[in-house]
């Protein structure tokens, strides 16, 4: 049976046609193992594979006759060959088990490779190079032995016994170690670089064996016992003597670079790709080596960003929307949040004050309910202005005349009604007038008797106190009250106005008249001629 690995087909060929040949160093902990037998059968070649396969726990033990070429042998990392016919002493075998250890495999030969009879005697390269560690002596020898002694090497971990039958008369070559000796004397096992000569026939199918003989051909193929290499990453399993700290995973191994994966890829005892030792603090499924912030399960790459200020996704920024996340005016909003990141005084939460903007950001300026707008277009906001249907009232709508018209609108601010005042508006004032609080008083509230009282509402106008009225020329009538401080000018001589039969009379009133006198002999009706003339006098002077 032959069996060609076409994954290593390319390192074949190069090895086939480079020249020379690269010696490799020696194999170790061995995992494929061919086992080539000439002049024998397949079953018995199979029989020793199996059992090999079973004691030394490899991952595969094939087993082949005949001829077979350095591409195939260089799919396995051990070759065990023993000889048993005709066919053994074609030199093409030697020559083709000199190129594989030459290219750097690990070979075990066992007898009657050094027989010196008939075609058993291996020949070719592998024995002119002298790459054997034993060469032919006398010949075969048949008789039986057992182990006399070895140097307590790894050949011997676990060969406590070995009885044989079929060994062969041998020395040792140049360079050649003999590691164990027969109880005739001969040569046990010895080693020569990649090559170790076993002489003892491995056949169990012919009997005559003994003792641990199987461990004994498991430790030349591999002296180191075998360990497992799970994961094919070069690194036994640890259980088994390795030095792989994670034999399920190919990429923890001693040596190899550190990534972040949450793994000791290096077999240094640390997930060290960050200091943070590659956790994840946050709980967002990303490693703090990768994660921009892990302290914040929202923040990690991947995610979608948000309206926070932060960058989320870990691509260098917080951009919300494609646009950076500002605060350019400093209010303590960022710009995806913020109505007016231009104004320190728009911002979610604030409160609204009357200036025409949204403060608080919650879609309108609100201060009031017309919604801080000019409508009568006098630069007042509606917040602010008293009345804003009027562009004449802004800060004052008071109405001092009490007929229901803001002053800042009215037409005429008249309190007396008499239609002089102070123009409003509209300026439809007759004119101003000097007392609003006193209908006879318009354009003139002149003092001519200095009694404090002007004319226009004294009931007596008397300068020289000659009891004579001084617009009038009529005499001052009882009651007739000139504010001086000393009068006593009504009926009574008080000057309270409350004498049964007197009375105040002011001027303009219905009793207003002259007092009869001792020497007057005026006539009533005369007296009210006059009174009527100086009246109509008077008059024609306010005009």
């Amino acid at each position: 049976m032959q069996k060609v690995r076409l994954f290593l087909l390319p390192r074949v060929v190069s090895l086939l046609i480079a020249a020379p040949l690269v010696l490799l160093a020696p194999t170790s902990q061995a995992q494929d193992v061919l086992v080539w037998g000439t002049g024998t059968s397949q079953s018995n070649v199979d029989g020793v594979a199996t059992w090999m396969q079973s004691v030394g726990g490899f991952t595969s033990v094939d087993g082949m006759v005949g001829t077979v070429g350095l591409g195939t042998l260089l799919t396995y990392d051990a070759v065990l060959f023993f000889t048993n016919g005709s066919s053994g002493s074609d030199p093409s075998n030697g020559n083709v088990l000199a190129d594989y250890v030459d290219a750097g495999g690990w070979l075990v030969m066992a007898t009657f490779s050094w027989a010196n009879q008939g075609g058993n005697t291996i020949g070719g390269r592998i024995v002119a190079d002298q790459m054997s560690p034993f060469t032919t002596g006398s010949g075969s020898l048949y008789s039986n032995v057992t182990m006399a002694s070895n140097d307590g090497s790894d050949f011997f971990t676990g060969v406590n016994s070995l009885g044989g039958y079929y060994h062969d008369d041998v020395s040792l070559t140049l360079g050649a170690t003999s590691h164990g000796a027969w109880s005739d004397g001969r040569h046990l096992l010895a080693s020569k670089g990649n090559v170790v000569a076993v002489n003892l026939f491995p056949d169990d199918s012919y009997g005559n064996l003994s003792g641990d003989y199987q461990q004994l051909f498991v430790n030349a193929i591999d002296p180191v016992p075998p360990c497992f290499d799970g994961d094919g990453d070069g690194a036994g399993d640890p259980a088994c003597g390795g030095d792989d700290c994670d034999d399920s995973d190919p990429n923890n191994f001693p040596g190899n670079t550190e990534q972040c994966d949450g793994q000791d890829n290096d077999c240094n005892g640390l997930a060290d790709a960050d200091v943070s030792g590659e956790m994840d603090f946050d709980g967002d499924g990303w490693l703090s080596c990768d994660d921009c912030a892990d302290n914040d399960a929202t923040v990690g790459p991947g995610m979608p960003e948000l309206c926070d200020g932060l960058d989320n996704d870990c691509l260098g920024g917080a951009n919300y929307g494609g646009v950076p996340e500002l605060d350019q005016d400093l209010d303590g909003s960022i710009s995806c949040e913020d109505c007016d990141d231009s104004a320190a005084n728009n911002y979610p939460g604030n409160v609204e004050v009357c200036d025409g903007f949204d403060n608080d950001c919650n879609g309108s300026p609100d201060f009031d309910g017309a919604g801080e707008v000019d409508l009568d277009g006098d630069a007042w906001l509606s917040c602010d202005d008293c009345d804003d249907t009027q562009s004449t009232c802004t800060s004052n709508c008071s109405d001092t005349d009490d007929d229901g018209a803001a002053d800042c609108a009215d037409d005429c601010i008249d309190a007396d009604g008499d239609g002089y005042g102070i123009d409003g508006p509209l300026g439809s004032c007759l004119g101003s007038d000097c007392n609003d609080d006193e209908p006879n008083c318009t354009t003139d509230c002149s003092d001519i008797d200095s009694d404090e009282v002007p004319d226009c509402e004294d009931d007596c106008v008397d300068a020289d106190g000659d009891g004579v009225d001084d617009l009038t020329n009529l005499p001052c009538g009882p009651g007739d009250d000139d504010d001086a401080a000393d009068d006593d000018d009504d009926v009574s001589g008080d000057d309270d106005d409350d004498d049964a039969g007197s009375s105040d009379r002011r001027r303009g009133g219905a009793l207003c008249g002259c007092s009869a006198s001792p020497t007057s002999d005026r006539l009533p009706a005369a007296s009210a001629g006059l009174f009527m003339l100086a009246l109509s006098l008077r008059r024609r002077r306010r005009l």
